[in-house]
């Protein structure tokens, strides 16, 4: 067996020039970490930039799509300054609002003929809901009182 003793010439001490390498070792290695770091920022930039385009082009095509939705409406329903008209169960109903347009040939009520729909007045557009409703209070009154 062999030992080693060493004294206290053997050892090496750090000289000035030797702490200023050791310096300028870490602020390369601090810069390294620095430009990483902004790296890291940067691919996380470009990722938020990408996820928010996707949902811009996400929205801008469900707003086309509710566009296109809304042109299909429109397409089946009439829509004009005296009425509406709604397609139910394969009947076109053409309802006018307007008391004075009673017994006038108006443009709505001549599309109406063309296409073979029903003229409904003002009075009776509103008259008729009303009188459903009370059908169903009046029978939900006598199964009550039963």
């Amino acid at each position: 067996m062999f030992t080693i003793e060493r004294t206290c010439e053997q050892f090496q001490f750090p000289t000035s020039h030797k702490l200023a390498y050791a310096a300028r070792q870490s602020l390369s290695i601090k810069r390294e970490e620095a430009r990483i770091t902004g790296w890291e920022n940067l691919q996380k930039a470009k990722a938020e930039a990408a996820i928010w385009k996707l949902e811009m082009k996400l929205e801008k095509k469900r707003s086309s799509s509710m566009d296109k939705i809304m042109k299909k409406l429109k397409s089946h329903w009439i829509v004009a300054s005296v009425g509406y008209k709604l397609t139910k169960q394969g009947k076109s109903i053409i309802k006018t609002t307007s008391t004075e347009a009673g017994n006038r040939n108006t443009r709505l009520r001549q599309e109406a003929t063309k296409v073979g729909a029903m003229v409904v007045s003002g009075v009776e557009m509103f008259v008729g809901p009303i009188n459903g409703q009370f059908k169903l209070f009046i029978g939900g009154l006598d199964k009550c009182v039963q």
